[in-house]
């Protein structure tokens, strides 16, 4: 029987696995919004409008356990945990809903629910009487709007949850003599997966042209098809303190750092030839971080920098014989000594 169980949770017994991490991305959804209003005249219709509306969804995680705890600790943890990870989040619906006196049939928030995307659990240490509970933190969370830069809104339950930790803030950065690296460069950067690209084609659906009452020799059908470019890259920083790890993470999380910025497309009315199209809004700009990144503890109170790096380029085309050529992101001569791969 083990003699120095711990019978609390804090700073003297955590350990983080993973540091914190958060990615989104912002999509154009593909139902619009009918807006119906009443008539301007006695006599007059109802004034019906279309709006593009966009979806962000954005997700935040991190690894992290307590350890050597007895059992009934552990347990007295764990639901300390669960409770804390439990957050109300926004509900969102599809359907017809009125706001300042016009009906609408498109996307609303509902009711708050309590939703809990953690996983926690007790592992016992061994063959020891001791446990740990670890923690496999993740929040998930949505919102729709139509208006673009929904980045803005950027969810931070989870990170304002783990501050509240004791120890989260001041866990050990790293050695306290000797050789270490106090930042990200080409001098401690390792390319673990090589840049790639890869590329889809999806049928979105078919135009109706130059038909007529009673002419119907012009007709056609031209088929719209979404192309998605996906890069891909992975590299780590070895030999970093914590603190490195963390200003690295700030830097990047950020429009001037790893967010990659695009026109969206628009599904609109062409009116010359009376039907819809597919249309790159280059009036609009708006932002993608589809990257990963884990700051991981590794001997000696050494930290390694990993990170995933994920674009996709969406764009529609009438001819899938000559897409646009394939370019690496810009974004990612960004990354402290990638540019030397590129």
């Amino acid at each position: 029987m083990a003699t120095n169980k711990k019978t609390t949770w804090d700073a003297s017994n955590l350990v983080i696995e993973k540091d914190y991490n958060t990615r989104f991305n912002e999509v154009i959804v593909g139902n619009p919004e009918l807006t119906i209003e009443k008539p301007t005249t006695t006599d007059g219709d109802p004034v019906l409008t279309f709006s593009t509306w966009y979806k962000f969804q954005c997700e935040e995680t991190a690894r992290f356990k307590y350890i050597g705890m007895d059992y009934t600790t552990a347990k007295s943890c764990e639901l300390s945990l669960l409770n804390g990870l439990t957050f109300n989040v926004p509900t969102w619906e599809y359907g017809p809903y009125l706001s300042d006196g016009k009906f609408l049939f498109g996307y609303h928030s509902g009711n708050s629910a309590p939703q809990l995307h953690s996983n926690v659990v007790i592992e016992k240490c061994d063959n020891t009487d001791m446990y740990n509970v670890v923690v496999d933190a993740k929040v998930d969370s949505e919102s729709y709007s139509n208006s673009p830069n929904l980045f803005g809104s950027l969810s931070t339950r989870l990170k304002a949850y783990l501050n509240s930790l004791s120890g989260w803030r001041t866990y050990p950065s790293g050695w306290s003599n000797g050789k270490q690296q106090n930042a990200a460069s080409a001098n401690n950067i390792v390319l673990l997966r090589p840049p790639t690209v890869t590329r889809k084609f999806d049928l979105v659906g078919f135009d109706i042209l130059k038909m007529t009452y009673n002419d119907l020799s012009g007709f056609t059908t031209p088929a719209w098809y979404k192309y998605t470019d996906k890069y891909v890259c992975q590299i780590q920083y070895t030999g970093m303190t914590r603190t490195a790890c963390t200003t690295l993470f700030n830097s990047l999380n950020n429009t001037a750092g790893w967010y990659y910025s695009y026109h969206p497309w628009e599904y609109v009315v062409d009116y010359t030839n009376n039907t819809f199209k597919w249309q790159e809004m280059t009036s609009i700009t708006t932002y993608q971080c589809l990257n990963d990144f884990r700051a991981i503890k590794s001997d000696g109170n050494m930290w390694t920098a990993e990170l995933d790096l994920c674009v996709e380029k969406i764009g529609y085309t009438l001819n899938t014989s000559s897409p646009p050529p394939y370019s690496w992101p810009t974004v990612w001569n960004r990354i402290p000594g990638l540019s030397q791969y590129l």
